[in-house]
C-alpha cells in the first residue's frame, strides 16, 4: 500500500501577486478590510521553487524544462549528452548537465554558407557561344 505523499505548498510568483494587487486596486466594491485580507492571503503563499532542483531532475521534468519530448531526452541520455545518477531506480539528471543543454539549445546555430556558394560546383559550365 502506498503512503500518501504530503502536498507541496501552493506557490505564487511576485508578478502574480502584483497582478492581483492591481486588480484589487481597481475594484471599488471591496472594503479596505477585505482587500487587506486578500493581500495577506497572497503573502502567505510561498514563492515558487526554482525550476531546477539542486540534487537532480527526472527526465520528464527536464523534458518540460527544455521544451523537448521525453523520448528525445532518453536518446540524449543514451548518447551521453546528459549525465546523472540512478537513485532508487530512477535516473536523475545533474542540474549542470541540464543547464548546459539548455544553453546549447539557446545558442545560435553556426552560420551556413548561402545555397548558391555551396552548390556552385554543381552548376553547369557556361558555354562560350559567340
Amino acid at each position: 500500500m502506498k503512503t500518501a505523499q504530503p502536498k507541496s505548498p501552493a506557490t505564487m510568483s511576485p508578478a502574480t501577486r502584483a497582478a492581483i494587487v492591481a486588480v484589487l486596486d481597481t475594484d471599488s466594491a471591496l472594503s479596505p478590510a477585505q482587500r487587506a485580507r486578500i493581500i495577506a492571503a497572497c503573502d502567505t503563499i510561498a514563492d515558487p521553487a526554482p525550476a531546477q532542483p539542486q540534487r537532480g531532475m527526472s527526465a520528464s521534468a527536464a523534458a518540460k524544462y527544455l521544451g523537448k519530448h521525453p523520448a528525445t531526452l532518453s536518446r540524449w541520455i543514451a548518447e551521453g549528452k546528459l549525465t546523472g545518477e540512478k537513485v532508487e531506480g530512477r535516473f536523475l539528471l545533474s542540474p549542470e548537465s541540464v543547464e548546459a543543454m539548455r544553453e546549447s539549445l539557446a545558442a545560435p546555430a553556426r552560420p551556413v554558407a548561402p545555397l548558391p556558394d555551396r552548390l556552385a560546383h554543381l552548376a553547369p559550365a557556361k558555354s562560350r557561344r559567340g
